[in-house]
């Protein structure tokens, strides 16, 4: 099935502000969210057709989720995060 691409930038967008982990992927993966962002500008009736640059920025962002959780106790904040922040 097709990703619902303007969901899934709200719901990142809405997460990121109160999310560490998800700051990290914004962060490290900037320039695929970029070009994802991008395409839905240009596309925004057939966002459908960024599947490929959602894709880059999911696989981008389950690596830096999977470093993380290897690298940090469950829970804990990552290197540089003050708690409250």
């Amino acid at each position: 099935g097709h990703w619902d691409c303007h969901q899934l930038s709200l719901s990142v967008t809405q997460c990121a502000s109160n999310h560490p982990l998800v700051r990290r992927i914004r962060r490290d993966c900037s320039d695929s969210f970029g070009a994802f962002e991008r395409c839905l500008r240009e596309r925004p009736r057939s966002s459908a057709q960024c599947g490929p640059q959602a894709s880059q920025f999911l696989l981008c962002a389950q690596n830096v989720t999977q470093s993380s959780t290897r690298g940090a106790p469950e829970g804990a904040a990552p290197e540089g995060t003050a708690p409250g922040e």
